[in-house]
């Protein structure tokens, strides 16, 4: 009795302290006002991101093994409610996307916001399931996209090693007419035969460009040659400001859209 007194007496006072905490405690999050839940979300709203494609790691010997392997920031706002997603779906343009093009795998996709890096010109093929080397024996002029393949145009197109890169009108318009095309390299500066493949590009797709069938097309903004790490600094002159204004972020939909169609660049500029 002499030992459990006290403990019993500190037991107590411990509770009471815990009771006055408890008043004190931050409520729980689904509790709050729906404006300042939507307020917290928009603090969650990932940068603008470079969903990069590359070759899988050898399985040795592995049986369905997958084609691609993607790296890609985690946009953790889409997995953690279903109100969280809801609200990242509506305020920006998040969609389930490339359920053809990765045999079944799908992943929150972007257009307005989101760029591709293909790490090869061999991944952008099977991508898409097309064929671009301009010294294919097949005539370009007659290639096309399967249409199942078709994806909404990312802000920058990038591809890695790409100087045998040709694209015609028919795959632009399926490409989804991207903003922005970048033949890219790892490191150094491009080679003349980059050089040679943006002149293409730019000849085929220029203004006034259209598809066979008589269909205008609208020309990227941009076709260029850039290293990765020159388009990582394009992609984050476009970042989202952070703001704590209420009445901005009612709006945030609205503001992010017409922010992710801004370009750093001045329209159809060619390097």
């Amino acid at each position: 009795m002499i030992v459990s007194a006290p403990r019993e007496r500190l037991s107590q006072t411990k509770l009471a302290m815990l009771a006055s905490q408890r008043v004190l405690a931050f409520p729980s999050f689904e509790r709050l006002p729906y404006e300042l839940r939507c307020m917290i979300y928009a603090l969650m709203v990932p940068d603008r991101r470079i969903i990069e494609i590359k070759q899988p790691k050898r399985s040795h010997g592995r049986e369905g093994r997958a084609e691609f392997m993607l790296a890609y920031d985690f946009p953790a706002i889409l997995y953690i409610s279903s109100e969280a997603r809801e609200w990242a779906t509506k305020v920006l343009n998040y969609k389930r996307s490339f359920r053809s093009n990765l045999n079944g795998r799908e992943i929150y996709y972007d257009p307005a916001r989101d760029s591709l890096l293909f790490h090869s010109l061999l991944l952008f093929e099977k991508f898409f399931n097309a064929n671009f080397n301009s010294y294919a024996a097949q005539p370009l002029q007659r290639q096309v996209i399967d249409r199942s393949k078709a994806i909404e145009a990312p802000v920058f197109l990038a591809t890695n090693f790409a100087w045998e890169l040709f694209i015609t009108p028919e795959t632009f318009k399926l490409l989804g007419q991207p903003r922005n095309i970048i033949l890219a390299r790892k490191s150094g500066p491009p080679s003349k035969m980059d050089g040679y493949a943006v002149d293409d590009i730019v000849r085929v797709l220029g203004p006034g460009a259209e598809t066979a069938s008589g269909e205008t097309l609208k020309p990227p903004k941009m076709v260029c040659r850039m290293t990765f790490k020159e388009l990582r600094d394009s992609i984050a002159l476009a970042r989202i400001p952070n703001t704590s204004s209420y009445s901005t972020l009612r709006d945030a939909g609205n503001a992010m859209l017409a922010n992710s169609i801004a370009e750093p660049y001045p329209p159809w500029r060619r390097c």
